[in-house]
């Protein structure tokens, strides 16, 4: 006699397939996946864990699970969407996945510009590297009268950012550009505060990084000089570029905070600090330009 799944029963099989496949979050991948397959929200799936799941949604529900534990697919990537600040984006394979601790970097964003820059929020503010337009998007979900330019080597990058804004409605808000790092914006913007979420991972590291890894792009990923080629080329042209008394703010790996210190200090910042993120690791690095 065919089985008839339950919610319930699919959820509780799934989880288990994922965690056995070393799934990180298993329960609430299998809650996501299903959410997506049966058009439910997550709250919806307990009021209705005894539902009956058709054949053709078991049918839909079994390739998701292939792609996520099979492939290793981030979740992110099959929804095609991932929730980052108060914002709902959309991502794709052309963008890095925004991560919960790149969330650090929009906070310390807004107590520089609600404290010291307080009365230059009208001047020009700079994500370099923009992927999905994250950082970008989320400070201008903050910052009614800001100023903000998003720059992006990838067309395919920048078309998702500006699918993203639209969708938003801050496509008036952020200035999108396509180029490398800061050379991309036009001559006359002088920030008075640059963010990036840079490549900071080494070449090196590759093989120890969890699979699903392999499916964002690797460009928004790896640097060269041990994570560092790309940092130390966005210090210099952010010091040639800054205001003086502007910052410049960069994510990091959880292990580089002495050695980007020392390239902040060495391409002039002062007030260098380390700033941890939420699981209390290294993932900030902010210097100021002298005034």
């Amino acid at each position: 006699m065919k089985k008839i799944w339950t919610i319930l029963e699919l959820m509780k099989w799934s989880e288990d397939y994922f965690a056995q496949r070393q799934i990180d979050s298993p329960r609430l991948d299998a809650e996501l996946l299903l959410c997506e397959t049966l058009g439910l929200s997550r709250v919806a799936l307990y009021t209705n864990f005894d539902r009956p799941v058709g054949d053709d949604e078991l049918a839909a529900y079994k390739a998701l699970v292939i792609r996520r534990a099979g492939r290793r697919e981030p979740v992110a990537y099959i929804l095609e969407e991932k929730g980052f600040w108060s914002l709902n984006l959309k991502v794709s394979p052309a963008v890095l996945i925004p991560r919960p601790e790149t969330e650090r970097l929009v906070d310390l964003s807004l107590e520089l510009l609600k404290g010291p820059l307080l009365a230059r929020r009208d001047q020009p503010i700079v994500d370099v590297g923009t992927g999905s337009g994250a950082i970008a998007l989320a400070l201008a979900s903050e910052l009614a009268d800001a100023l903000l330019w998003a720059t992006d080597l990838s067309a395919e990058a920048l078309a998702v950012a500006q699918e993203n804004a639209r969708s938003l409605g801050f496509e008036e808000r952020v200035r999108f550009v396509q180029g490398d790092l800061l050379a991309a914006l036009p001559a006359e913007v002088q920030p008075v505060l640059v963010v990036s979420n840079p490549p900071y991972v080494a070449h090196e590291e590759r093989d120890q990084l969890a699979p699903e890894l392999s499916h964002e792009p690797a460009s928004a990923l790896f640097a060269d000089d041990h994570g560092l080629a790309i940092i130390r080329r966005l210090a210099a042209e952010s010091f040639a570029r800054l205001q003086p008394g502007g910052f410049f703010l960069s994510e990091i790996g959880a292990t580089q905070g002495r050695a980007v210190s020392s390239l902040f200090s060495a391409h002039g910042f002062e007030d260098v600090a380390v700033v941890q993120d939420y699981s209390q690791r290294d993932r900030v690095v902010r210097g100021r330009k002298p005034s």
